[in-house]
């Protein structure tokens, strides 16, 4: 990456896509180093994003109950690396501050129906709002599994304030098994959010799925890299030059695909004998 794409990156902030972590490897050994990329967009895989310390507020690896943080310098792509040590499911979390944008009504009423973010419009619509920009606040909430030897155990709440949680560990799981996730909000689970699910290489969710009354949503994955994601929308703090604060969650891993069942074979000792011949 060029110097001159390395300050643009770093002065322009991305606008409210999705964004995620992406380890270049989901499947590691102890001691093998993992890089640890950002990426942005309205599709996965969409595009990478330099590492900003101004945006930067965590940034680090758990594994077997330690959190160690991530490294790497400014503008740095991938934004980081980390060696892992231990067999284990390792997460990894990533926490922005908060970003200021305004965007033009219509772009942001679009934005809003795009996520689901139903009741923010009906609240604009009733406060006569509908025609007026869009002042918000944003900031980053994400995470990723990666299985390192034998990849057991499951993932872990971060204490990240909007999460996604997957209630089994996708990486090892039956291929074709529903995976089960959880959104929480400060901790508490999270009603009737939209969660969107992307494939790798697709610009479009290939589910989209609300949580029911305990936060929970199922999930029916095939095998291959996957991005979920899910957005909470609040009232800005006052003073806070903003009308709207955003919170992104994602979580990214690899499911093992499905195997193919092997062809079978035919048994010898059940072939038809020929007929004796009648004399």
């Amino acid at each position: 990456m060029t110097r001159v794409v390395v300050l643009l990156l770093l002065a322009v902030p991305a606008l409210p896509h999705e964004f995620w972590i992406e380890p270049d490897q989901f499947n590691t050994e102890p001691g093998q180093l993992v890089r640890l990329g950002l990426r942005v967009g309205d599709g996965y895989p969409g595009e990478a994003y330099a590492r900003n310390p101004r945006h930067v507020r965590r940034f680090f690896v758990r594994e077997a109950g330690q959190d160690i943080a991530v490294p790497g310098r400014p503008g740095a792509n991938p934004a980081g690396a980390v060696r892992l040590t231990r067999p284990g499911l390792a997460v990894v979390g990533y926490r922005s501050h908060a970003t200021r944008i305004e965007l033009p009504a219509k772009k942001f009423n679009a934005y809003l129906a795009e996520e689901g973010l139903t009741q923010i419009i009906a609240v604009r619509k009733l406060r006569g709002e509908l025609n007026k920009p869009g002042r918000e606040l944003f900031s980053r909430c994400a995470k990723s599994l990666i299985a390192c030897g034998h990849g057991k155990g499951l993932d872990q709440r971060l204490g990240l304030e909007l999460e996604l949680v997957a209630d089994a560990n996708p990486v090892r799981m039956l291929a074709g098994a529903t995976l089960p996730v959880r959104l929480f909000l400060k901790g508490k689970p999270l009603p009737r959010a939209l969660v969107l699910a992307f494939r790798h290489g697709e610009s479009k969710p290939a589910l989209r799925v609300r949580t029911d009354k305990a936060g929970r949503a199922r999930l029916d994955l095939s095998g291959g890299r996957w991005l979920i994601s899910a957005v909470h929308m609040r009232p800005a703090a006052k003073g806070s030059n903003a009308d709207w604060e955003s919170l992104w969650a994602s979580l990214t891993f690899q499911r093992k695909a499905k195997r193919k069942k092997p062809a079978k074979r035919e048994n010898p000792a059940k072939r038809e004998k020929p007929r004796a011949k009648a004399n």
